[in-house]
């Protein structure tokens, strides 16, 4: 009897450490969350297709992505033209805005193809950067387009954020 009176006791404690423990773990959970980070690389117009597929995943009706339109040289190319429209109807049709960059020149060219379909707001600033540039939630894509078309994601929600404001502030100087 002495001994099952010691196990009652040994059980009662460990019900208690583990109601104790189950009201600490949410407090744990929350205090371990670490970010995903990762960087892909993708290669010719099918991995290009499949990083913004995948931004695209991310987003929900009504959210919005920002880009620094690409070089002229790229976007008077057929095919980017043909991967944009294409692209750009299934962001429409998701109901995904976004704002975009562009240098004069190419701002005219996406209006006479009509490339970004709808819910969009286009600026024109005079500096085209060296690549194309997608600000996502929690990605930024680099891009070119060409012989040996290349793409890196990173997805980092700090990254994302840092480019974001850095789009935010050349908007801010860019002309309707």
């Amino acid at each position: 009897r002495s001994l099952l009176a010691y196990i009652d006791g040994k059980e009662g404690e460990l019900k208690d450490t583990r109601t104790q423990f189950e009201r600490l773990v949410p407090l744990l959970t929350s205090q371990l969350h670490v970010e995903q980070e990762s960087a892909q690389v993708y290669k010719g117009g099918r991995g290009i297709l499949s990083a913004y597929e995948s931004l695209l995943s991310t987003l929900e009706k009504g959210d919005e992505y920002c880009f620094f339109a690409i070089r002229a040289d790229e976007a008077e190319d057929e095919r980017v033209i043909d991967f944009l429209t294409k692209f750009h109807k299934k962001r429409v049709l998701k109901g995904v805005k976004v704002r975009v960059i562009a240098d004069s020149t190419i701002e005219k060219l996406y209006k006479k193809k009509h490339l970004l379909s709808s819910l969009y707001l286009l600026r024109h600033y005079e500096l085209t950067l060296p690549v194309g540039i997608v600000i996502g939630k929690d990605r930024v894509l680099s891009f070119v387009f060409g012989k040996d078309s290349t793409l890196y994601e990173i997805v980092s929600h700090e990254m994302a954020r840092r480019y974001q404001e850095f789009f935010d502030r050349i908007w801010k100087k860019a002309k309707h």
